[in-house]
């Protein structure tokens, strides 16, 4: 079992895409994993606009932009008992990636809740310097998400891994 197959069509799986920006990982997954119901949240109407506009952002039976704030489909999916099998977790603000108010223990463990027992959480960050807030914040994903693998790109972490066992 796996969150996503290589080679396989997965039918029915679930992912869920925080942080649409022009569409590219959404519909990007959805082109390989067309029978794969991929829901996209973003905060900012005008970026989904521009997404359907200029980036061939398409909405159909698998592929769903809700135009909301993450933090708060969060909740909620986890109040309604979702689950998925893939979260991915695009959302930045101006100082970096992931925006703040995904940084929480809360939730932290809202991810961990609205995973699988196969599923995965691939969070996008945006290197910035060591501090104190960014230790901090990795040492409460790995509390929660035990296993954890950092993704390098030209030498600079870019990509967190975790799985919810």
């Amino acid at each position: 079992m796996s969150s996503l197959s290589l080679d396989a069509t997965d039918s029915g799986k679930q992912v869920l895409a925080i942080g649409v920006g022009g569409g590219t990982v959404s519909m990007g997954l959805h082109d390989i994993k067309p029978y794969v119901n991929v829901t996209a949240v973003e905060i900012d109407e005008l970026v989904v606009k521009i997404g359907f506009k200029w980036f061939g952002v398409q909405d159909s039976k698998y592929h769903h932009t809700i135009v909301q704030d993450g933090v708060s489909y969060l909740k909620e999916s986890a109040v309604q008992g979702r689950k998925f099998d893939l979260i991915i977790l695009d959302a930045c603000a101006e100082l970096g990636c992931p925006a703040e108010p995904f940084k929480s223990m809360e939730i932290i463990k809202t991810f961990k809740r609205l995973l699988t027992w196969t599923g995965s959480l691939v969070i996008d960050i945006m290197p910035l310097p060591k501090s104190p807030e960014k230790a901090l914040w990795l040492k409460n994903l790995q509390t929660v998400l035990p296993t954890c693998s950092a993704i390098k790109h030209r030498s600079k972490v870019s990509m967190y891994e975790a799985l919810p066992e």
